[in-house]
């Protein structure tokens, strides 16, 4: 083992060598220190330069951002406001565009309910004759009317069927007229002159587009006599005894109030057991399928020949069978009437 003062000597001569070592790079360094540059030292607006670095003008140019944001937030307010105000309009008009609906239906349903109060509710009755009467409005307020009346006596019965141009309440103003003309003037007045007064009424309204057609009929036993003016073909069904076919009758004539003087064209039938009378708007003969196809009067000449041998209820509902089903899910573009007279 070492001796004590053996350490003491090697301890320091350790300290010796440490402290030479030390002078001798300080020496170097200052003997190298006019090549070495000096370490840069930033200045405030230097290290100013240097944060804001990136931006395009520095605290302008956030200032200026801000401010732009700032305007950008007031204007969606604004604009936030002003959709505000204008959601609240539009409730008020979509209110008031309610109540107006919902007036104009309660009107137009009053309107109806006026119109159904002029057509006849009871089926007439006359010896020796089936009658049916069908109307179907294709609006709330349609433009086709029928009626009948009996003369004094009961003799005679008069039957009418109408076709107003057009829906709603104008229609409905001519149906009126020609109603109160119709229970005042029939089996006292001449066919031809009760349609002349009608179209004279009518032209009297001074109301542009007001237009009707309208055929009369009077039962007189085993007679019928037909005045029309602006209707449809009529079809006759001759029984199965004189054939059992139909033929079809056009009484050709202008609608009521287009010209002056209309007294509409005359038709006799002489009616025997079996023999059967259709009577029609054009609504039943304009249905149109999906394709926009028309049923037309040749369909409705066809199944009609083929009902004719059945009772006048039963005849009604086959042709608006055969009208629905080719019409499908479109629905009537036009009211549709019909008036089946049958000779037992």
């Amino acid at each position: 083992m070492y001796a004590q003062e053996d350490v003491f000597i090697v301890v320091g001569l350790c300290g010796v060598l440490v402290v030479l070592t030390i002078l001798i790079l300080l020496k170097v360094r200052g003997m190298f220190a006019h090549f070495l540059p000096n370490p840069p030292v930033a200045t405030g607006e230097e290290l100013k330069q240097a944060f804001s670095m990136g931006l395009p003008d520095g605290e302008t140019a956030i200032s200026s951002e801000l401010e732009k944001l700032n305007q950008l937030v007031a204007e969606l307010k604004q604009t936030r406001k002003e959709l505000e105000q204008q959601k609240e309009k539009l409730e008020e008009a979509l209110l008031l565009v309610e109540k107006d609906n919902f007036r104009k239906t309660e009107e137009l349903w009053e309107a109806q309910q006026l119109q159904l109060s002029m057509l006849p509710r009871q089926t007439p009755f006359y010896p020796g004759y089936e009658i049916a009467l069908f109307s179907r409005p294709a609006t709330e307020v349609g433009g086709d009317y029928y009626d009948y009346s009996f003369e004094e006596a009961g003799k005679n019965l008069h039957i009418v069927l109408g076709d107003a141009t057009g829906h709603g309440y104008k229609p409905g103003i001519l149906v009126a007229t020609a109603k109160s003309y119709f229970q005042t003037l029939s089996g006292k007045s001449k066919a031809e002159d009760i349609l002349q007064k009608i179209s004279e009424a009518i032209l009297s309204l001074n109301a542009r587009g007001l237009y009707m057609g309208l055929s009369l009929l009077k039962i007189d036993g085993d007679l019928i006599e037909m005045v029309s003016s602006g209707m449809p073909p009529v079809l006759y069904y001759q029984s199965e005894a004189q054939g059992g076919k139909v033929q079809q009758h056009s009484l050709k004539g202008m609608f009521l109030s287009v010209a002056k003087n209309q007294k509409g064209n005359r038709k006799y039938f002489r009616m025997h057991s079996g023999d059967v009378l259709l009577l029609m708007t054009d609504g039943l003969a304009e249905a149109q399928n999906k394709e926009g196809e028309l049923y037309g009067f040749e369909a409705v000449k066809n199944t009609f020949e083929l009902l004719a041998p059945l009772g006048a209820g039963k005849i009604i509902r086959g042709l608006m069978e055969a009208g629905e089903g080719w019409r499908g899910e479109k629905g009537f573009r036009d009211d549709v009437s019909l008036i089946v007279i049958r000779r037992k």
